[in-house]
């Protein structure tokens, strides 16, 4: 982790401690790795390693093939299924790895779901005031391939239609 001195400074003022906490760390025990109260998530970096690994490979083609994918989701969604997306301007507010929609006013989110679930797709619901209102299509990283979001948009087409 790096903690500029402007964030040292926030973090002073802030004075948030415990767990998630940085204010009772100075930047010695936060370089000596032997004074760290709980197991480090190695795991973690380990992803993080590969994860930037592949990026440097791909390079730049990564950023088109999440914006390809998500400009495909948004229009199928939109045009093919007749589904209203989250965002009130998608083209300016949605992200190139998630999409936000609506799910229709003839269904429950759970019984969608769990429809979805029995051909083997999941989809993300959301929380708080969005609980039931809204569910989140992934497509980032490993899944913004064109292939695996085509096939999920079929099976939520074909239960989708199946109810209509």
């Amino acid at each position: 982790m790096t903690v500029s001195s402007r964030a040292w400074s926030v973090i002073e003022h802030v004075g948030a401690v415990g767990y998630e906490g940085l204010a009772d760390w100075s930047p010695q025990q936060l370089t000596d790795l032997q004074h760290v109260p709980y197991t480090l998530n190695w795991r973690a970096v380990a992803a993080l390693e590969s994860s930037l690994t592949d990026l440097l490979q791909e390079g730049a083609a990564v950023y088109a093939r999440h914006r390809e994918v998500s400009r495909m989701t948004r229009v199928r969604l939109e045009q093919d299924l007749k589904l209203t997306l989250y965002p009130r301007h998608p083209e300016r507010d949605s992200s190139p790895t998630v999409t936000a929609v609506k799910v229709p006013a003839e269904w429950q989110w759970r019984d969608l779901d769990a429809q979805l679930r029995a051909r083997g797709v999941v989809l993300g619901g959301s929380w708080s005031a969005l609980h039931g209102a809204v569910f989140r299509i992934g497509h980032m990283g490993t899944q913004a391939e064109l292939s695996l979001v085509t096939g999920a948009l079929d099976q939520l087409q074909a239960v989708l239609h199946r109810r209509v």
